[in-house]
């Protein structure tokens, strides 16, 4: 077990420092989150954070604190659109958020995150449901839709 485990950490780190060494050359969205989040299974603190595909492939996302203190890399799939104003989307339940998609200007679409059992386990108990969008051009402002 601890062997298995062992390969599965380093699987995962190899894969992190990967995503690291082959960021794309595009710039990264970034922005102020000014509430806790999830992203996947990790857990981010409120602050400031930069997102920005991969260039080992386009479903691949990497969301990263301005400190690098906190990382992850994540799957995407494309949503189809044509975005004026770059943005994250977040799902929120009661006092939890969800990244759910990004989307970047003048761009041919988004990317959305699969949604995380944590986050599916939630969208069946709990009736409310907000989305929360922080465009990321402009001073760090976020607008709640139901």
């Amino acid at each position: 077990m601890k062997t298995q485990s062992f390969k599965v950490s380093t699987a995962l780190a190899i894969v992190v420092l990967l995503a690291v060494a082959f960021v794309s050359a595009q710039t990264a969205t970034k922005a102020k989150i000014p509430f806790q989040f999830r992203a996947g299974s990790t857990t981010f603190a409120a602050g400031e954070y930069s997102v920005d595909r991969i260039a080992l492939g386009n479903n691949l996302l990497m969301v990263q604190s301005a400190d690098c203190d906190q990382s992850a890399v994540l799957l995407t799939i494309a949503v189809s659109g044509n975005p004026d104003k770059s943005r994250l989307v977040f799902h929120r339940y009661g006092d939890q958020y969800f990244l759910s998609q990004i989307w970047k200007a003048d761009s041919d679409g988004g990317r959305e995150l699969l949604k995380s059992r944590a986050e599916r386990e939630l969208a069946k108990s709990m009736r409310e449901r907000a989305t929360v969008v922080i465009f990321t051009d402009r001073s760090l402002d976020a607008e709640t839709a139901r």
